[in-house]
């Protein structure tokens, strides 16, 4: 594989934009995609610039699907929407256009761990009473429901 091609290859990549398709469906104050639930309070991150907070929502040529126009030139399709509906996440897009992030890119900034030359503690791995091991182990499953933590693969 000539290394040249494949650069080129990125390169035609990075001029096409993928839209994002999200079937959004409003019930009450909570509206659902795909199988999750949202309230207007977690919304998720939709893709705008500054300029533009709320993104306009227009009636495709297609009778089946809507449309939100988040940028000047970008335009996300929402699916099929009843005029009630269509009012209603026009509403709540507005009513929480604070909620929205204004950029992709968070701010850079540099971090300093300061560990004043002292290297990090290491132990081996040690056996522990019967009694610890029921105790260590319904902690970790406490944890797991309640989404603390998550299981890992890693050594």
């Amino acid at each position: 594989i000539d290394p040249v091609d494949e650069l080129e290859l990125e390169d035609e990549l990075e001029d096409t934009i993928a839209v994002p398709f999200y079937k959004a469906k409003i019930i009450k104050s909570t509206f659902q995609i795909n199988d999750r639930q949202y309230h207007p309070g977690y919304l998720e991150y939709i893709k705008q610039q500054s300029h533009n907070s709320t993104g306009i929502i227009n009636k495709s040529e297609s009778p089946n699907v809507s449309n939100i126009q988040l940028e000047p030139e970008k335009v996300v399709p929402i699916g099929k929407l009843e005029e009630s509906q269509y009012q209603l996440l026009h509403q709540l897009l507005d009513k929480n256009k604070d909620l929205f992030a204004k950029s992709l890119q968070t701010p850079e900034g540099e971090h300093i761990i300061i560990t004043e030359e002292v290297p990090p503690i290491k132990k081996r791995v040690y056996r522990t009473a019967p009694k610890k091991n029921e105790f260590i182990e319904s902690e970790i499953n406490d944890m797991l429901e309640q989404g603390l933590i998550e299981p890992s693969t890693s050594p």
